[in-house]
């Protein structure tokens, strides 16, 4: 679900690049799924 919400955000605004920022356990894989996915550049804090 938080992979699906940021890949839509990040597509959907077009938005060149994606910078990330992992708080807990449950975000932070849907953060770096996202990131595997879109084809953009991305960093992960």
């Amino acid at each position: 679900m938080i992979a699906d919400s940021i890949e839509t955000v990040v597509e959907g605004q077009g938005f060149d690049g994606l910078l990330a920022i992992g708080g807990c356990d449950k975000n932070m894989p849907g953060c770096l799924m996202a990131m595997a996915r879109l084809d953009r550049p991305a960093i992960f804090v």
